[in-house]
């Protein structure tokens, strides 16, 4: 995400979009997360009477996730900013480019039933 939208992808296809309307941190992330991928089960209970048993079993698979950070670049006097599809100088894209986010941390999630 943006500082003004976030956007989903699945295969390459957008799947959602979401802008923010500006209304402050309570509304909109402004901070670093990571993402967390779930499948709820229960149907339309909504956690008030349990999980219903009838809904198992269940699988959810995921190969990979892959998480993009934006990469901004400074650029002084009449330096000339490249447009899309031109490479930038050195090993820094053009600014607005996404490039992978690569981290040491391990992220691994909980399955809980």
């Amino acid at each position: 995400w943006t500082e003004g939208r976030i956007v989903a992808e699945v295969d390459g296809k957008r799947v959602g979009l979401w802008k923010s309307a500006g209304d402050g941190e309570a509304q909109w992330p402004s901070r670093s997360l990571l993402p967390d991928p779930q499948l709820g089960v229960g149907g339309s209970w909504g956690g008030a009477k349990g999980i219903d048993e009838a809904a198992f079993p269940q699988r959810f698979e995921i190969d990979w996730v892959r998480v993009y950070q934006e990469t901004r670049r400074v650029f002084r006097g009449n330096e000339k900013r490249p447009g899309p599809g031109v490479p930038a100088v050195g090993n820094a894209p053009p600014h607005g480019w996404f490039q992978p986010l690569i981290s040491s941390e391990a992220y691994s999630p909980s399955l809980r039933r």
